[in-house]
C-alpha cells in the first residue's frame, strides 16, 4: 500500500528554515519533489541535494538560481 501524499512547506528567510504544515500564503519559488525517505536523509545530512538530484530521487522545479544554491 502506498503511503498518503505529504505536503509540507519550508520557508527560508535569512538562512533560517521553518517547516510549515499550513500554507503561509507566499508565492512558491522552488518546488522539491521526493519521497519522505529522501527528504529526511537530506535534512539529517545522510545524503546531499546533489546526490539526490543525480540519482533521480529528488526533482527541483522553479527558480534555477535557488535550486543551484540549495545546499552550498
Amino acid at each position: 500500500m502506498r503511503p498518503p501524499f505529504l505536503v509540507t512547506r519550508t520557508i527560508i528567510l535569512s538562512h533560517i528554515a521553518r517547516l510549515c504544515s499550513v500554507d503561509p500564503g507566499f508565492d512558491v519559488d522552488l518546488y522539491a519533489s521526493c519521497d519522505l525517505r529522501t527528504m529526511t536523509a537530506i535534512w539529517m545530512g545522510y545524503d546531499t541535494v546533489k546526490r539526490a538530484l543525480a540519482s533521480g530521487a529528488l526533482l527541483l522545479t522553479g527558480d534555477a538560481k535557488i535550486a543551484k544554491n540549495m545546499q552550498t
